[in-house]
């Protein structure tokens, strides 16, 4: 996160694609548009995983090309 202080996105917009949950994990597939991203957009996946109602995990996982 201090990265993310240090190099701030401007002008950012994210944009959910897609939604979907499975057990104690909620999957959401998106889309982030920004000048401050080379070719001014990226994509990926956002994993929750959830105990007692609790985020307890995400993992990010960026689309390559």
């Amino acid at each position: 996160m201090a990265l993310g202080w240090e190099m701030p996105m401007l002008d950012t917009r994210l944009e959910v694609q897609h939604a979907e949950t499975t057990g104690g994990e909620v999957r959401v597939g998106w889309t982030c548009y920004s000048r401050s991203i080379p070719g001014g957009k990226g994509s990926g996946l956002y994993r929750f995983q959830f105990d007692e109602g609790k985020i307890v995990s995400l993992i990010t996982t960026l689309n390559e090309g």
